[in-house]
């Protein structure tokens, strides 16, 4: 399941949000906006990163669901990898942005949730949640919802301001993607999302306190979100459709 998670997470992110201007919170979005600047694949980015969030959140998640993390995450990079060797799929997919906002959140919620009902993560957010909320000794939804904006916000250095209101929307319906996967461990075990367990060495038990906090983020700020979408797509008819681009590296490829 962790295999075919990160594979379901990788197609989507390369066909989907790396070409379409629709990207996501968290350490997804960072990965999609080195990658536009800088030409940094993913599959090496992601996992940069997701090996220090891992080694940060080692003492509050414990082992067990930190090395079925690790897997998820080079499996994730592994795929990446495979895939940057093929030419994209849905070209024409940037000019659809809705329809890339929701097929997007679903290979996204899809892939990420399938990891956890395997009892692992391939991004490192949960691990950077848990350990920051534990650290400032505040609600882990918090944190979730500080590094979303932080991400969309640096995302504007590329993505068009209505634009970004299609990420709002992906990053909203992917975290209830992802809580729905997981909604049978919860309801078994009822982890309070403001709990963080300490020392944790049951992944499902881990997990269920993860995902306790992402419910609780999605369904507070999901109307929040949609609101700044209709919002800015409401304007987005009042400008002219221009394409978009996918980055340095590919636009250096074809010259």
């Amino acid at each position: 399941m962790l295999l075919s998670g990160s594979f379901i997470l990788a197609f989507g992110l390369y066909n989907i949000h790396s070409q379409s201007g629709v990207t996501e919170g968290g350490v997804l979005g960072l990965i999609l906006l080195l990658d536009h600047w800088f030409g940094l694949s993913p599959s090496i980015s992601s996992l940069v990163m997701n090996a220090a969030c891992y080694v940060l959140g080692l003492r509050v998640l414990g082992w067990s669901f930190i090395v079925r993390s690790g897997v998820a995450s080079l499996s994730f990079s592994a795929f990446y990898a495979i895939l940057e060797r093929f030419p994209r799929l849905w070209t024409g997919i940037a000019e659809m942005p809705l329809l890339a906002a929701v097929v997007g959140a679903i290979f996204v919620g899809g892939g990420v949730g399938i990891c956890v009902l395997a009892g692992g993560a391939p991004g490192g957010d949960d691990a950077l949640a848990m350990s920051v909320g534990k650290l400032l000794r505040c609600n882990v939804q918090w944190v979730y919802l500080a590094a979303d904006i932080v991400v969309l916000l640096a995302s504007l250095s590329y993505i068009p301001l209505r634009r970004i209101a299609y990420s709002l929307l992906t990053v909203v319906l992917s975290g209830a993607i992802v809580s729905f996967c997981s909604a049978d461990s919860l309801a078994t075990l009822s982890v309070p999302a403001d709990v963080v367990p300490p020392h944790a060495v049951n992944p499902v038990i881990t997990m269920a306190a993860v995902n306790a906090a992402h419910i609780t983020f999605v369904f507070t700020w999901g109307k929040f979100h949609l609101l700044i979408f209709s919002f800015l797509l409401l304007h987005s008819f009042l400008e002219p459709r221009q394409g978009f681009g996918t980055g340095r590296r590919n636009r250096r490829r074809s010259c």
